[in-house]
């Protein structure tokens, strides 16, 4: 389910990659991208297992999955301001990685860390950079809330915020975006419960993300 759905979301996307994506034409693209949910499955599996049975289910459930999200971010379109009624597209399954060091607390010496990621979409709304995370799961609001960055080892369950500022960290630390020097959003959109739209890291109740 998770592979066929991040895949299709990346083929409707590829077409607007460094372009101005509006509602309309996110309604256009709409039928044809929910059509191919069905040659995503069919990638793994042949036409005749996804006639009945749990195959099928799995694939309705994801055809709803990519309609409903599409819906939502019409929707979310349609409500920015003015003559800014568009994202644009920046990159799709971008691959992330950053080098630091780490010290050995027993022994004082400096350890080589490589970490990566790769974000499903990198856009920009409104002059705000976003990184975005699809995820076919439940995410909950609490997941990605911290009153401050130094509590994360306190965290219940860190795994998704610690995903949102590590893509967001290595994104603004890289060579290629020195040149920027705003901040970011980095957020997860459920795809089960697509009308929450983006839930963002919210760190001390601010969404912005620095380099820091």
């Amino acid at each position: 389910l998770g592979e066929a759905v991040h895949k299709v979301l990346q083929d409707a996307y590829t077409p607007f990659l460094g372009k101005h994506l509006t509602a309309e034409d996110l309604k256009a693209a709409m039928p044809l991208t929910i059509s191919s949910v069905k040659a995503a499955f069919e990638a793994k599996y042949a036409s005749r297992e996804l006639e009945s049975g749990k195959n099928l289910l799995v694939l309705k459930v994801a055809e709803g999955m990519i309609r409903r999200f599409m819906t939502a971010e019409i929707d979310y379109l349609r409500k920015l301001p003015g003559n800014r009624k568009f994202l644009e597209v920046l990159h799709l399954e971008s691959g992330l990685s950053r080098e630091f060091e780490i010290i050995d607390k027993q022994t004082g010496e400096l350890i080589p860390v490589k970490i990566r990621g790769i974000a499903d979409r990198i856009d920009k709304v409104d002059g705000q950079v976003r990184v975005i995370d699809y995820k076919t799961g439940i995410v909950q609001k609490q997941d990605v809330k911290l009153d401050d960055v130094s509590l994360l080892p306190e965290h219940g369950n860190p795994s998704k915020l610690l995903q949102l500022l590590a893509y967001a960290w290595m994104y603004l630390n890289s060579p290629d975006n020195m040149s920027y020097t705003g901040s970011i959003t980095s957020g997860i959109i459920s795809l089960r419960y697509p009308s929450q739209y983006l839930i963002p890291a919210i760190i001390g109740g601010r969404q912005e993300l620095d380099a820091q």
